[in-house]
C-alpha cells in the first residue's frame, strides 16, 4: 500500500484535502479525523477533484471535505491528524497549514470540486 496526499485546508469550518492509494486506486478510503486525542469525526475520499485526475489519480474521486462541528471550533487545529477507520497509524501529520476561512466558502465552489487547493495534486508527497 502506497498512500499520497496533501491536507490543503485545516481550520474551522472545513478540514480538506487527498488521498490516493496507489494499489487500489478506485477505492475509497474512510477516515477519522481528530484534533489533538479529540476523535471529531469521520468522512471519505469520495469527492471528485479534477486537478487530481489530470494528475493521473485514478478518477479523480480522492478528495475529501470535512465539515467541522461547530461544537469543536475552537480545538487547537494546528493538531489535526487523520487516521484509517480502525487503524493506530496517523496519515499527513507533518505539513499543513491552518487556515481559517469564511464560512460558506466551499459551498461556492463547483459541486465537483472543493473550494481550496487546486495546485496540490503531485504524485511526491507519500503519508
Amino acid at each position: 500500500m502506497k498512500i499520497l496526499g496533501h491536507l490543503d485546508l485545516c481550520g474551522y469550518p472545513l478540514i480538506e484535502g487527498w488521498l490516493f492509494d496507489s494499489a487500489a486506486p478506485d477505492d475509497t478510503i474512510r477516515l477519522q479525523v481528530y484534533v489533538g486525542d479529540t476523535l471529531i469525526g469521520e468522512c471519505l475520499t469520495d469527492r471528485f477533484r479534477k486537478d487530481l485526475q489530470e494528475a493521473g489519480y485514478g478518477s479523480g474521486h480522492c478528495g475529501f471535505s470535512f465539515t467541522v462541528p461547530e461544537e469543536y471550533k475552537d480545538l487547537p487545529f494546528a493538531e489535526t491528524r487523520l487516521r484509517f477507520v480502525d487503524s493506530p497509524v496517523y496519515l499527513l501529520t507533518d505539513q499543513f497549514t491552518v487556515v481559517t476561512t469564511p464560512a460558506g466558502l466551499s459551498d461556492a465552489a463547483d459541486d465537483n470540486e472543493t473550494a481550496l487547493g487546486r495546485g496540490s495534486a503531485r504524485r511526491s508527497r507519500a503519508a
